[in-house]
């Protein structure tokens, strides 16, 4: 799908027929979602240059992802993206002119759809440079609120930690697990931000302005860099918190087989002897023999626990 914006009086206005040509040499934002190959190629034309393709996308090496040429500013940015109930990271090709601010991704992004949302109820902004920090500004706080809704669910688990037994305890540890992965995507699309930005910085032409409003974002990935730090060894904490209280109550049914087996095994030792079939046995004839062995196969089934409760081992 393509989208596409002109500036009015200082005002976003979407654009009715993005396909026109002569509408999208005056729009000052296009944004290629699943484009088709047709779409591509109108914007290849306006911009008079080649568009990534998803491979290029994702490309590790910094020089790969932030370039400027002689077009302009060229930045391979990653979006916190919730699929399916997880989230994932999407890679956004971010070109940037003096004319316009050129959008592609493969699947839909939120931060961009909330982007578009805005420009159609009249985002003002005066430069496509505007729009990137805006879009940016968006990605922020989309990932501070990740990281609050991480924290909030933290503290619900670690709130109940030793609380819950049994099957509980094993679903707080796949919850565990997944919250990690997921401060885990946090800390990397703002890693990617902050990269982003410093080189924005250095290399993007910004006015006094919009250098301000850089140095305020660089700001805020750095307050939550320490708050993902935080979460690791907050989830970290409770993982072992919750193995240790899993390995208590896993010792605690051992003690409690090993306590009847050796409350077992006197009364055991007395029946072998008895169940032996020698011919010269004294209590053989006896005729209270046989109460005799089972008043004494209780009384020293007895006697291990009351000693085990005296030392206080039960």
């Amino acid at each position: 799908m393509l989208s596409a914006f002109r500036l009015e009086a200082g005002l976003l206005t979407r654009i009715i027929e993005p396909a026109d040509e002569q509408a999208l040499e005056n729009s000052i934002w296009i944004d290629l979602a699943e484009s088709t190959p047709e779409e591509r190629q109108l914007v290849e034309e306006l911009h008079q240059q080649v568009l990534p393709r998803s491979d290029d996308l994702e490309e590790i090496e910094a020089s790969s992802r932030s370039y400027v040429d002689e077009r302009g500013v060229h930045i391979s940015s990653m979006f916190l993206q919730r699929t399916e109930g997880r989230e994932e990271t999407v890679n956004v090709a971010l070109l940037l002119t003096h004319e316009r601010f050129i959008s592609l991704h493969e699947p839909e992004v939120a931060a961009l759809r909330l982007l578009r949302m805005r420009a159609a109820r009249r985002l003002t902004a005066a430069q496509p440079l505007d729009l990137f920090l805006e879009l940016y500004e968006i990605k922020l706080d989309d990932l501070a609120d990740t990281l609050e809704e991480i924290h909030q669910n933290l503290d619900e688990i670690g709130g109940a930690a030793l609380q819950h037994r049994g099957e509980q305890m094993r679903i707080n540890i796949d919850r565990l697990s997944k919250h990690e992965h997921r401060n885990s995507k946090v800390r990397l699309c703002l890693v990617d931000a902050q990269r982003d930005l410093a080189f924005m910085l250095r290399h993007g032409e910004l006015d006094k302005k919009q250098r301000a409003h850089v140095g305020t974002l660089l700001r805020d990935v750095d307050s939550l860099l320490p708050h993902c730090s935080f979460l690791f060894e907050k989830v970290g904490f409770l993982l072992q918190t919750l193995q240790g209280s899993i390995n208590i109550e896993q010792n605690q049914i051992i003690k409690i087989f090993s306590v009847v087996a050796v409350i077992f095994l006197p009364p055991t030792l007395i029946a072998s002897a008895y169940g032996m079939n020698f011919r010269h046995m004294p209590e053989l004839d006896w005729p209270w023999g046989y109460p005799f062995a089972i008043l004494l196969m209780i009384l020293s089934s007895i006697a291990p626990y009351v000693i085990f409760k005296h030392k206080q081992w039960l």
